[in-house]
C-alpha cells in the first residue's frame, strides 16, 4: 500500500471511529449527566433532550456536533418555553464555563427565579430578550445585549410585592469586563442603576436614589452599592 493510500485509510478510519463514538455518546441519557440548575425532571439524551423547571418552564436542546468540534466543548441549539416565554439561542459548555449566544425572544420574569432559585426576589414582568453573548465561569464572565421589560410586580423573599415600571437593561464590553445600565424603558431618565461585572465574576451594582425609589427591594432609600462574586 502506498504512503498516500495509507494516510487516506488512516484518515477515513479516524473519521469513522469519531463518528461511532459521537453516535454512542449521543445515546447517553441526559438525566445521567445533567449538571445544570436544579430541575424538576430531565428527559431525552445528550443528543436531544428536555429539562423541566418550576413554574412550567422547559429547556430544550439539540446537539450540534460540528460546533462542538470547533468550539472544543458541548454545543447545542437551545430553546426555552413556558408561561409568557419563547426563547431560542445557541449554547457552548466547556469545563467550568457556559456560553450562550444569539439568545432572543420573549420571556416572563419568573424564568429567572426558575433557573436561579437563590434569587432574593421574583418578578412577574413581560420581557423582550436580545442578548448577543452571555458567558459565565472560568474568569470569562461577560454580557452583551439588551433586555426590555414591561411594567409588573416584584416580590422579595420578605416584604410586600412592589409595582415596578418598564425597564431597559443594556450591557456591553468595558475595560476588564462588562458594564450594564438600568433605566426606565420609556423615558430612559433618570438612571436607576449601574452594574459592573469583571471577567473574574466580581459584580458591583450601584443603585441610585431614583433606583431605590423605583426598585425598593434592591437598596434602602437613597440608594446604595451591592457587591458579590458570581
Amino acid at each position: 500500500m502506498s504512503a498516500g493510500r495509507s494516510r487516506r485509510f488512516i484518515a477515513f478510519g479516524a473519521l469513522g471511529a469519531a463518528a461511532y463514538l459521537a453516535a454512542l455518546a449521543a445515546t447517553i441519557p441526559a438525566a445521567a449527566i445533567w449538571a445544570g440548575p436544579p430541575a424538576a425532571g430531565v428527559s431525552g439524551t445528550l443528543w436531544r433532550g428536555t429539562a423541566a423547571f418550576a413554574g412550567g418552564h422547559r429547556l430544550h436542546w439539540s446537539w450540534a456536533p460540528l460546533r462542538s468540534l470547533t468550539g472544543l466543548g458541548f454545543a447545542a441549539d437551545v430553546g426555552v418555553t413556558g408561561p409568557g416565554t419563547a426563547l431560542t439561542g445557541r449554547a457552548l459548555i466547556r469545563p467550568g464555563q457556559r456560553v450562550v449566544t444569539a439568545l432572543k425572544g420573549r420571556a416572563d420574569g419568573t424564568l429567572l427565579a426558575a433557573f436561579v432559585p437563590a434569587m432574593p426576589f421574583v418578578c412577574v414582568v413581560p420581557a423582550r430578550v436580545d442578548l448577543d453573548r452571555l458567558a459565565l465561569g472560568r474568569r470569562r464572565y461577560a454580557m452583551v445585549g439588551e433586555v426590555s421589560t414591561g411594567a409588573g410586580t416584584c416580590q422579595p423573599a420578605t416584604g410586600p410585592a412592589t409595582a415596578v415600571p418598564g425597564l431597559r437593561i443594556a450591557a456591553g464590553p468595558a475595560p476588564g469586563g462588562t458594564r450594564a445600565t438600568i433605566v426606565p424603558r420609556v423615558s430612559q431618565r433618570p438612571p436607576l442603576a449601574a452594574i459592573g461585572l469583571s471577567e473574574s465574576g466580581r459584580l458591583t451594582a450601584r443603585i441610585t436614589r431614583a433606583g431605590a425609589a423605583a426598585l425598593p427591594f434592591l437598596a434602602p432609600p437613597g440608594g446604595g452599592t451591592i457587591e458579590t462574586t458570581l
